[in-house]
């Protein structure tokens, strides 16, 4: 299992489906995506079901040490040996109220941990919103670098975005095992 000091991370499962669904179509987390389409339950399922299958990703819930209580979600997409990359995305801290708090902070520790250390990434990249300056200077802190943007990328709230490419190498965090 991978935990630290304030959080631990699980496998997304079936029976995560009502709170991701939660979390994924409420209205306060709908300009963190890059599609917002309305789903049923069943349909919903049928989602966790096709990313459960994929190989190349792998899905986390983050629940809160203390109280076992989940507060977010985070991917490892495209998951690719060969080239020893991948790519972060859905991350979410669920609810509101627990923004702020450190969480994403955490979150992002340990998924890194894991593609770099125990999946042997080299490279680890995602994709933000140009205009989401918080998210964006988030990823700077934790070493990320723009070495990418995608103009008028993504249609979102009646207008096209532009979309930064961000990437961060092993051998930024964990230098003493950059020769791998």
């Amino acid at each position: 299992m991978l935990r630290n000091e304030a959080l631990y991370l699980q496998s997304i499962s079936l029976k995560d489906a009502g709170l991701l669904a939660t979390w994924r179509f409420s209205e306060e987390n709908y300009d963190f995506f890059y599609e917002f389409v309305p789903t049923t339950k069943e349909q919903n399922e049928k989602w966790i079901e096709n990313i459960l299958n994929k190989k190349n990703e792998l899905n986390l819930i983050a629940y809160e040490k203390e109280n076992n209580r989940p507060v977010g979600m985070i991917s490892l997409i495209d998951i690719d040996q060969r080239n020893q990359k991948c790519e972060i995305g859905r991350v979410l801290i669920g609810n509101a109220e627990d923004r702020k708090k450190g969480y994403g902070k955490h979150l992002l520790s340990l998924v890194l941990e894991y593609a770099f250390l125990h999946l042997n990434m080299r490279k680890v990249y995602l994709e933000v919103f140009a205009d989401n300056a918080s998210a964006v200077r988030f990823y700077e802190k934790a070493g990320f670098i723009q070495d990418g943007r995608f103009v008028k990328h993504i249609y979102k709230n009646g207008m096209f975005k532009d979309v930064l490419h961000m990437s961060l190498f092993r051998e930024e965090i964990y230098p003493e095992r950059s020769s791998l």
